[in-house]
């Protein structure tokens, strides 16, 4: 792989422990490419390191994630849970609900990625 496109697939496609998650085996990946950031993703950043995550844990500034247009980008390996519009009063949702109690938060759910349209119809799939 030669050009810098091919290397970011590359890296988004690694397991969780070449991307350093935590001794739990999770690692949370926040995008700070220019799209991202511009929509305060480094305020995401911060928030995620300052929350009370659970132990072995890690945070992880990370390149673009591809999904600018839904930025800032929140993906959290090996679960390959991806976050869409990410703010910071989110993030402490994340991590109870997510992090703590394994539900992913299902309204923040990336729409391109996580077919479930359970988050927006309802429990029984019918538009309400």
């Amino acid at each position: 792989m030669t050009n810098a496109a091919d290397s970011e697939l590359q890296s988004q496609n690694q397991p969780a422990t070449e991307l350093g998650a935590g001794e739990n085996g999770r690692s949370i990946l926040i995008c700070q490419n220019v799209h991202c950031y511009r929509h305060r993703s480094g305020a995401v950043l911060a928030a995620f390191q300052s929350a009370a995550l659970p132990a072995g844990v890690t945070v992880t500034a990370s390149d673009c994630h591809g999904q600018c247009h839904l930025g800032p980008s929140v993906r959290i390996v090996p679960d390959e849970t991806w976050y869409a519009r990410v703010e910071p009063a989110d993030v402490s949702r994340i991590v109870e609900e997510h992090l703590r109690q394994n539900h992913p938060v299902s309204d923040l759910l990336n729409p391109r990625l996580h077919t479930d349209y359970s988050a927006y119809y309802g429990q029984t799939g019918a538009a309400s």
